[in-house]
Parts: structure tokens; sequence; C-alpha cells
């Protein structure tokens, strides 16, 4: 039951974000902002659950991203309601995901790459498929009578509220512990019964359903996408950059990455392109000086005098007491592989 004591925070801490724009008084500019920084921690939290838990190191998320703004733009243009439209999006992604899994038997640089060649596959397509994507001149919405960013502010602010509380509850359940056996050696995990496909698919469809939606709340703001914007490889790279900065493997580590990939991308904007590779030096910076990334390291400086401590034993314990039960009431499916 103490998992649920989470909740409470999370409420107060959506409460708190609904009301600032009329507390403080936001304007456009600062909503928007908002929307960004919550939105690239939406799918950077969402990258590291598949990334950083399951070691499911993926460059298709602009593939889920991408199919997401087209199938949200072409919904709404034919006049179905928004929120639908957003909702669509997220299972179409969930479908991608699925089709990518076919990849999940590869491992490392090759699973890696393709996850790139994916969105690369589907952008062609989309390029292609005129008729439907309207091809390299995009597809444009119709404008609302009364827009503002308002929003999409609260729907970013939703969906950052609720990928924190699932990946909360998911780290905590006996998936997470599958996961981060997985993450940790594939092959121990599947030598004591882990069924090892079966939780890799679900940490990717996961990752690509909270990806999806907010690729279709995107083009709600934007009221624009073409096959460049909706598939850039930055989408695939912000999310992957994010969870190194911040520290895979944790809630607030993708959340602090996300949080200073949204700033940066603002601040280096008047550098066009370049500012990619102003990030790319920041990534190399935070990996040779803090490998865990910000957050795991300053957890390992709090916690290096406790290295021993009983409650760390317990943790360590309590993953090889549940992978045994799981072994236990889950036989190994995959041993004919």
């Amino acid at each position: 039951m103490k998992r649920f004591y989470f909740i409470i925070p999370l409420v107060a801490l959506m409460a708190i974000l609904f009301a600032l724009p009329f507390m403080i008084g936001f304007s456009s500019y600062d909503l928007y902002l908002m929307y960004l920084i919550f939105l690239l921690v939406v799918i950077t939290v969402a990258w590291d659950l598949a990334g950083g838990l399951a070691g499911l190191f993926s460059l298709g998320n602009a593939a889920f991203f991408g199919m997401g703004a087209y199938m949200t733009a072409i919904l709404v243009k034919d006049g179905f309601n928004l929120y639908l439209s957003i909702l669509a999006a997220g299972l179409l992604a969930i479908g991608i995901g699925t089709i990518l899994s076919v990849a999940i038997r590869l491992r490392g640089v090759y699973f890696l790459m393709s996850t790139f060649y994916l969105a690369s596959i589907i952008q062609i397509l989309m390029l292609n498929w005129t008729s439907v994507t309207g091809g390299a001149a995009g597809l444009f919405l119709p404008v609302p009578s009364h827009f503002n960013y308002l929003r999409p502010f609260y729907i970013s602010t939703v969906m950052m509220i609720a990928i924190i509380g699932s990946y909360y509850f998911l780290q905590r359940s006996r998936i997470g512990l599958a996961l981060r056996a997985i993450g940790s050696d594939e092959g121990t995990a599947r030598s004591i019964g882990v069924n090892v496909t079966l939780y890799k698919v679900l940490a990717l469809i996961f990752s690509a359903f909270f990806t999806g939606i907010m690729g279709g709340l995107y083009v709600s703001v934007q009221l624009f996408v073409d096959p460049n914007s909706a598939f850039a490889v930055t989408w695939s790279l912000y999310p992957t950059f994010g969870a190194i900065i911040g520290g895979m493997g944790t809630i607030w580590g993708g959340v602090i990455g996300g949080v200073l990939i949204a700033l940066l991308t603002q601040l280096l904007a008047p550098l066009g392109s370049y500012n990619i590779i102003l990030e790319s030096v920041l990534l190399i910076a935070v990996i040779l000086i803090m490998p865990a990334g910000i957050y795991g390291t300053l957890v390992k400086r709090f916690r290096r005098s406790e290295r021993a401590s009983p409650r760390q034993v317990t943790i360590k314990d309590q993953l090889q007491m549940e992978l045994r039960k799981m072994a236990a009431s889950h036989p190994a499916e995959e041993s004919r592989d």
C-alpha cells in the first residue's frame, strides 16, 4: 500500500501547476515554454523506461513521435475530436512499437541502428504517400477560433504527471524488477526464467504510447506537420541525451534531463542547427565527469557512506527474492531459443 502514497504529492503537484497560470499570470511565451519543457520531460522519461531500465537503447523514437503527429493531423483535418485524435496517436504508436519489437532480439549497436533505420523508412513512406500525408508540402490543420497555449500546457502537465506516476508504480512492480534484471544482465535474467522478450515488448510499447501522444499534442500546437519536422532525428536524440545527462534508470534523472534539454534548445535556438553540436559536447562532458548522470551522481555522493548499509542489502535481497518468485510462477518460456 505504501507505493500508492506517491499519488498524493503527484496530485498536489498537478493542482499547483494547474493554478500557476492564474496565480502568477503567465504570458503566452511562458505557457509555451512550460508546455515544451513538459513535452520533453515526457518523451525523455518514456525513452528511459525502455533504454534505462530494460537496456533497449533506441534511436527510433522519432518514428513514434512522427506517426503520432500525422495521425492527429489527419484525424483533426477530417473533423475528429482533438482529444480522441491524440489518444489515437498513442494507440498507433503502440502498433509501430509492436512492429519494432521484431528487432528486440538484436543487441547493442545492431538494435540501435535497426530502430534508426525504421524511423527513416517511415519518414520516406510518409514523404511519398502524398494523397494522405501531403508529401513534402505537409498538412495544415484548421486554425482554432480562440487559440492559446493554455490547453497544450494543461495536456502536457497531465501527461507528465501520468508518466511519472506510471514509471514509479511500474518500477516497484514485478515488471519493473524484471526490466531491471534484463537491463543489468539479460543472460542471467533469461536463465532464471524471466520472459525477456515479453518484458522488452512491454517496455517498448509503453515508451511508444507516451511518445506518440506527445507527437499528437505537438502538431496540435504547431498546426502543421511535414516529414522533416515530424520525423526529425532530434526527436530521437533529445530524449536519449536527456536520459543520459539526467541519469538513466531513474524517474528524476529523466525529469532533470528533459528540463535541461528543453531549456538548452531555447537558449541555443539562435544558433540554428549548431545547437545540437553544443548539446553533444555537453553530453560528452557529462559522460566523462558524471558517468551516472546528474541525478545518479548526486545520489551516489549522498549514499557513499552507506554503501554497506542494511537498506541497500535489503533492496538487493528483495530483487533476488522477487526474481526467484517470478521464475517459480512463470517457468522459462524461452529456453527453446
